[in-house]
């Protein structure tokens, strides 16, 4: 037996490694999301009103002053950060945008040190899944394989890689289950302390932590822990809920916002699209490159095959490492599974809310290898073969996706690098439009010169370009262009088809998107193009330039293309 574990530990190690780099690699290098954009604007202390009122009835502003609103300053501190989110997105406590903030202070501004906070708590995640999967597995082994596999996770490093709280919501989920059994075996006074810090740390960082709460309740149950120990583990529990209950009375105040908020992911998706979802969600955990085609899914579907088998082999497992596993899919997937089966919506689809599920997946699998470790060599060799497929699947995403700047995850922002380098080049006015301020923001991120840019609704592009010369519309929704097309004052050309010059999509997911209950405002929504616009009448382009500034015309929300200037 020593042996074999020998054999495994140095290729975990080394597993280990490669996913601490991909973690750290280029964290400038994926072109920054819109969401990340919001991120940064709370981290900042900002509201969406502050920025709309800086730059709406549209007012000129140069890019560099657009950029102060995800710039953390002087002005605002964390209690701003706190009262911003409090004030328009309740659901994302403030824990992880609060020690953001104070990691920029030191750090200094920059998409690389925004999201570096995201990649430490990545590594810090990986010595978590260490420990939990160790003390699931009764060993070393279990430990090891679970690293690896966490560590060469795509679906991991995405968020990694990102300015959100993911990666902190999945580091504190192992380490409160990890905890959690430590508390079972033998409740000491530090582990029960440690336990309701991590739960408290946990519900500051994702409303959904609850579910995670949920969950280790059920494992308490579950496992039948002397009186006395369950009562001092009820006791953690209940400390954590009274330390978050400020936030509970913020979340209950802005209900109605949430609900808002969260309108998108209501939308009533097909029974046969929600398990497709699922299903493609469950390969990313190790295998991502289905995204760019269909012709890989033959290798989701191993992946898919061995986390089954690992899922299943459970009942071979102990029963702390079985309570783990189910109870946390049973709440963290199933819970939103089976909302969206009876009520609607789609929000088990959606991969970063049911997070603790992927963490589960892991276990599992680093159980299943290790139960095999103690059994024949076949066993173990087949077992470990497995687990060393799911690395080499990942490295392999992971390598694919270090070379690009788009992914899945950000994929709407695919245009922004070559609008901004258009900017640059371009001597024509810029228009931003449907109050799609972070497209405006996030563009001023990237543009090298300081360019004039205005917020401007589309029906107003017409009066604004008309008799001033001429002006590049990207459309991203297809009621925005249309609006544009239909000025009779100005004349349109569709430049290039922003729909067609995206990074194509695979089968898979073009299929799912078709089977979706809401298809047709998607696909017409999704729709993008560039436009020429001129007045009728059409002077020097320099009238206009001076009028508005160097500048483009952007319209809508979503995926941007390439621009061509003619």
């Amino acid at each position: 037996m020593e042996s074999r574990r020998r054999s495994l530990i140095p290729i975990a190690i080394v597993c280990v490694v490669l996913g601490a780099g991909f973690r750290l690699w280029h964290l400038d290098g994926q072109t920054f999301s819109s969401d990340e954009t919001v991120a940064a604007q709370h981290v900042a202390g900002y509201v969406e009103q502050d920025v709309l009122n800086a730059l709406g009835d549209a007012r000129p502003v140069h890019a560099k002053e657009a950029e102060r609103f995800v710039v953390p300053t002087g002005e605002r501190g964390t209690r701003s950060v706190v009262a911003a989110l409090a004030r328009e997105d309740p659901q994302h406590p403030p824990l992880f945008y609060v020690l953001e903030r104070w990691w920029l202070a030191p750090a200094g501004p920059s998409i690389a040190a925004e999201r570096a906070l995201s990649a430490i708590f990545g590594l810090l995640g990986i010595a978590a899944t260490w420990w939990l999967c160790a003390l699931a597995g009764r060993s070393a082994v279990a430990g090891w394989a679970g690293a690896a596999v966490f560590a060469l996770s795509p679906f991991e490093v995405v968020y990694a890689q990102q300015l959100r709280e993911y990666a902190l919501f999945a580091t504190l989920t192992m380490a409160s289950a990890a905890l959690l059994i430590l508390a079972l075996r033998a409740p000491r006074w530090w582990t029960i302390v440690a336990l309701a810090i991590a739960v408290a740390a946990g519900l500051y960082t994702f409303s959904l932590f609850v579910l995670v709460v949920a969950a280790e309740a059920t494992i308490v149950v579950i496992l039948r822990p002397a009186r006395r120990t369950a009562l001092v583990v009820a006791a953690a529990f209940a400390a954590a809920l009274v330390a978050w209950s400020p936030w509970m009375v913020v979340l209950a105040r802005g209900r109605d916002l949430v609900t808002s908020t969260n309108d998108w992911s209501g939308t009533r998706w097909s029974p046969l699209a929600l398990i497709a979802k699922w299903l493609y969600n469950a390969a990313i955990s190790s295998f991502d490159l289905i995204y760019l085609n269909a012709r890989w899914a033959p290798l989701a579907a191993i992946v898919l095959l061995i986390v089954g088998i690992a899922l299943w082999e459970t009942r071979r497992a102990s029963a702390e490492a079985r309570a783990i596993v189910w109870a946390l899919l049973a709440w963290t997937f199933g819970a939103l599974a089976l909302t969206d089966l009876i009520a609607g919506g789609h929000r088990s689809t959606v991969a970063r809310y049911t997070t603790p599920a992927y963490c589960a997946l892991i276990v599992a699998v680093a159980v299943w290898v290790s139960t095999g470790w103690r059994g024949d060599g076949k066993r173990f060799a087949f077992r470990s073969a497995c687990a060393l497929l799911l690395c080499v699947l990942g490295a392999a995403s992971l390598g694919t996706r270090a070379t690009r700047t788009v992914w899945w995850d950000n994929a709407k922002e695919s245009g922004i690098r070559p609008i901004a380098a258009t900017i640059d080049e371009a001597k024509l006015p810029v228009l931003v439009t449907d109050g799609n301020w972070p497209l405006l923001v996030n563009l001023s991120r990237y543009v090298r010169t300081n360019p004039t840019l205005t917020l401007v609704s589309a029906d107003r592009v017409a009066t604004l370009v008309t008799a001033h010369g001429r002006a590049l519309v990207v459309t991203t929704s297809a009621a925005s262009r249309r609006t544009v097309i239909a000025a009779r004052s100005v004349r349109t050309r569709v430049v290039t088809d922003a729909a067609r010059s995206a990074d194509a999509v695979s089968l898979f997911r073009s299929r799912l998107a078709s089977a979706r209950a809401d298809k047709a405002d998607d696909v017409d929504d999704s729709h993008a193009a560039v436009l020429e616009v001129a007045g009728r009448t059409e002077r020097p382009p320099g009238h206009l330039t001076r009028d508005l500034g160097p500048s483009l015309i952007a319209t809508g929300a979503g995926t941007v293309g390439r621009i061509y200037v003619r």
